[in-house]
């Protein structure tokens, strides 16, 4: 990903066709970019656009170039890397790639990224992925694009039985590992997760994000902090990482607030997916500290924040979703609850954004004291694959004043069974 190609064509043809990022890109978002973070930046996409870039010029014919750039864009814009342009530029990119070479297999793959990433139009992302599988039958990476779109839908059978598949090719790539890790989080094979994200390790031990990605699923296994700060101490050996937010989340999930708030100070927006959330998080502690001015300061910052993204991109449902929180954290209940339960109807044909976005949702109940409103929407999430537990929700103080509901009592009974 880093080399530096020269720009004679054959040595740049190379270099693109055993392109480890245009090859294996593809992932999904349930919690943040906790399935790719730090191993990717903004600098990755830019060079790797400037690499197609270059190989294009000296070959305006090169179709296997545009192709791959078309996907390197998509997932840029996935992420929130790339922003909006990316779209048309992608679509253009797929348009002269099919004019050169309307045979070219990544032309198909190309256009699966371009619906999932760009269109959220997952059946007709799954469709051309499903022709490029038949186009070429040996490639796992197609039969895992298709078991990726499955789980958006919701699909879960269709999903697992893929993912089976996909293993039968023993692929050590750890981005795949740990996203079926991911995939048994969310259907509570919480051994299974664990193991998944152990060979993730195993094969890359300085990628942050799989050991994120374990301390999640021990997280909802065990609920146990002294696990967690294990593997914090572990990774932040290995990896370049401090994993601050994961050390913030201890304290605050064992009571310690003070040493949150100290925790937090010393942290960076890059710590977390975005300054929202760090400013989310500030107001939080300070909630918890019973300084409610301060929490309202914080939630009045990400607010302003907030306002700012969905300004600059409608589209994104999360960003409703972190600024309802906002609204609850400065007392506003209506328009809380209004852009929570808004950010739920956008992510509807998406699973994995449905769960998160009705996470937060219960939160902005729990927030705005609609009590009984909170508890129906962990039983729904509780009853469904996501990436909550009854572990988790015994242990998070976000949920403290539900503790004596009776409702809340039969929940906990009803999915600790």
């Amino acid at each position: 990903i880093n080399k530096k190609p020269s720009l004679n064509t054959s040595a740049m043809k190379s270099y693109i066709q055993g392109n480890a990022v245009s090859q294996q890109v593809i992932f999904n978002t349930s919690s943040g970019k906790r399935f790719f973070s730090r191993m990717v930046d903004e600098n990755l996409f830019a060079d790797a656009i400037s690499s197609f870039d270059r190989a294009i010029e000296q070959d305006s014919a090169f179709a296997l170039a545009y192709a791959k750039r078309a996907i390197i864009r998509s997932w840029g814009y996935h992420t929130r890397n790339i922003d909006r342009s990316a779209i048309v530029k992608c679509r253009d990119d797929i348009e002269k790639a099919m004019a050169l070479d309307k045979d070219l297999v990544e032309n198909t793959i190309a256009r699966g990224f371009y619906y999932y990433y760009c269109l959220d139009d997952y059946n007709k992302a799954l469709s051309f992925f499903s022709r490029a599988r038949k186009e070429q039958s040996n490639n796992w990476q197609c039969i895992y694009y298709m078991a990726l779109v499955e789980r958006v839908l919701g699909n879960w059978e269709e999903s697992q039985e893929l993912m089976a598949r996909v293993l039968e090719f023993n692929p050590q790539d750890p981005l795949l590992l740990t996203n079926i890790g991911i995939s048994e989080e969310m259907l509570r094979n919480y051994d299974k997760a664990v193991f998944y994200h152990d060979q993730a390790i195993r094969i890359m031990p300085d990628w942050p994000s799989a050991y994120s990605n374990k301390i999640t699923a021990l997280l909802l296994r065990n609920g146990n902090t002294a696990e967690l700060r294990k593997i914090i101490d572990t990774a932040s050996k290995k990896t370049e990482a401090n994993l601050r937010e994961f050390r913030i989340r201890a304290d605050i999930y064992d009571g310690r607030f003070q040493e949150a708030l100290h925790e937090i100070e010393l942290s960076e927006p890059t710590d977390f997916d975005d300054r929202g959330r760090q400013l989310l998080m500030y107001s939080d502690i300070y909630r918890y500290m019973n300084n409610l001015r301060a929490s309202v300061t914080f939630s009045g910052s990400a607010l302003d924040w907030y306002e700012k993204k969905i300004n600059e991109d409608p589209e994104q449902c999360e960003n409703y979703s972190f600024m309802g929180i906002a609204y609850a954290g400065i007392n506003n209940k209506a328009l809380a609850i209004e852009y929570g339960e808004n950010a739920v109807r956008m992510s509807e044909k998406n699973y994995l954004w449905y769960t998160d976005r009705r996470l937060n949702l219960a939160v902005i109940y729990v927030m705005t004291g609609e009590y009984e409103k909170s508890v129906k929407e962990l039983d729904f999430l509780l009853g469904q694959p996501s990436l909550i537990s009854v572990k988790l929700v015994q242990l998070d103080p976000v949920w403290n004043p539900l503790r004596e509901m009776p409702e809340y009592k039969k929940l906990i009974a009803r999915y600790s069974s």
